[in-house]
Parts: structure tokens; sequence; C-alpha cells
């Protein structure tokens, strides 16, 4: 994947203002705190701002290239994504001239956690623009900084389990747009070929509906209400496996999570 030159980075969401303003600020929150618990460390990072410019179509079609570094067709499904999200904007956030992520971990959690809140969009960078999924996969091997997400211990129920809970760390609910977990969960069905999706329709709403069964506070176990969300939703195309299958793949996502 080609490597963005770390000058500003622009974020592009399909999310309102309000709702980018929101990570944005919990960002910010999260970063003070983080630095006045490590009274001392002198960690250089540019600011961040709600706001920024989005590019036209055309020059988007420009920043859009091919795995191999190579600038990427103007017919390609490459551009074809970018335009499609572009049209879809609503709110950026800019983030200026930040330090290397290779070697600053407070940048790497910084990027994540704003990238990750402002859903599937884009990145602009310097020259190139990349999916916020490309974005996630080239922070994803680079160090964060200890401490940045506070985290808080959730039981999950599984069905037909009796007593028997699921117990995952994970930030406070405010904080999931940073972990994701919706899309961790499907995911992890799509891999273990449990569920396709159906490619002509958007994951937000499904994500969205998945958070809110994970919130729920019914009778029911938060798995067996995430089954029936899937059955349920036009974004999935067809669930191969049973509920026995289904429960056992949810149940490793969200234990996924408490490794993070």
């Amino acid at each position: 994947m080609r490597q963005p030159v770390s000058l500003d980075f622009v974020i592009l969401s399909p999310k309102p203002p309000t709702e980018l303003g929101a990570v944005e600020a919990e960002c910010r929150t999260l970063l003070d705190n983080w630095l006045v618990a490590h009274d001392g460390v002198d960690e250089p990072f540019a600011d961040f701002d709600l706001g920024g410019q989005i590019p036209s179509a055309d020059d988007a079609a420009q920043m859009v290239f091919e795995v191999d570094g190579g600038r990427a067709a103007d017919d390609s499904p490459e551009v074809a994504e970018v335009l499609s999200r572009l049209a879809t904007v609503r709110s950026a956030i800019t983030i200026e001239r930040p330090d290397d992520p290779a070697v600053n971990p407070l940048v790497v959690s910084v990027l994540r956690f704003l990238i990750r809140g402002a859903g599937e969009g884009l990145v602009q960078f310097a020259d190139g623009i990349q999916t916020t999924e490309q974005a996630i996969a080239w922070l994803a091997d680079k160090a964060e900084a200890d401490g940045f997400l506070p985290t808080r211990t959730t039981t999950v129920r599984t069905p037909r389990s009796g007593t028997r809970a699921v117990t995952v760390d994970t930030a406070p609910r405010a904080n999931l747009a940073a972990i994701d977990v919706p899309r961790l969960i499907i995911d992890r069905l799509v891999a273990d070929g449990l569920v396709a999706l159906d490619p002509g329709r958007r994951r937000d709403s499904l994500e969205k509906q998945l958070d809110r069964a994970l919130a729920s506070d019914d009778e029911l176990s938060p798995v067996k209400a995430l089954i029936e969300v899937l059955l349920d939703h036009d974004a999935v195309a067809e669930v191969f496996g049973t509920d026995a299958q289904l429960e056992q793949s949810m149940r490793l996502a969200l234990e996924s999570v408490a490794s993070r």
C-alpha cells in the first residue's frame, strides 16, 4: 500500500458535523487526559480541528493510487469507490502536519480514533486519498500509546449458556466509535463464511443496529439480539451458519476486543 506523506491529513466523513464534532471533542479530551497522566513526556503532535477542504471529484480522482503505488485509472474500481464516498461526505477533520506515525505511538492512537470515528469515509493526505479502511490498515502494524483509551468491563451473556458469561474489556460506550465493535463482529462473520453482505447496500445502518443490540438491557442475550438483527437486515444478503455457529463467531469477535 502506498505510504501517506506526513503533511496535513483531512478525514472526510459521511457523518453530520455535530456527530463528527463529538468524535473530535472526545479525542481531544482523551489526548489531554493522556498528556496529564504522562506529565513530562514530550510527544510532539500537531493540532486537529473540525472542518477542512473537501476536494472536487476531478481532484480526488487524480489522487487515487493502486496498491503498487501507481496512479489508478479513471475507470478503475478504486476511483469509483472514492468518488462514491466523496459524494456522501458531510463533514471533515483536519490534522495539521502530524508527527510520523511510524515513530510516534500517540499520533497512531489519535489518528486511529478519529479515522474510525469518521465511519465509511476517506482520508486525504498531501498528494493522495484513501478509504478510511485503507488508512486503518496502514496504521495496523504501528504501536499505539499505552493507556490512551480507558477501558471498562462488560459482561456479555450468550444464548443457551445458563449462568455462563463472557467478559470483555472495552472502552466506555462513548468510545465504541474508536473500537468499532459492530464492525469487528461483521468482519468476523464474513471471514468465517457465515454471512454474505449485499454489495449494493452500505453497512452503516447494520452497524448501528448491532451497536444498539449490544447496548440493550433487555432480558434477551445481546448475542441473540445480534443474530436477530442479522436475519432481518437488508444489508445481509444471506446467512449460512446455524445460530450456534453465529454465536461462536460473535463471541470470538467480542473476546478479541479484550486483547486490543
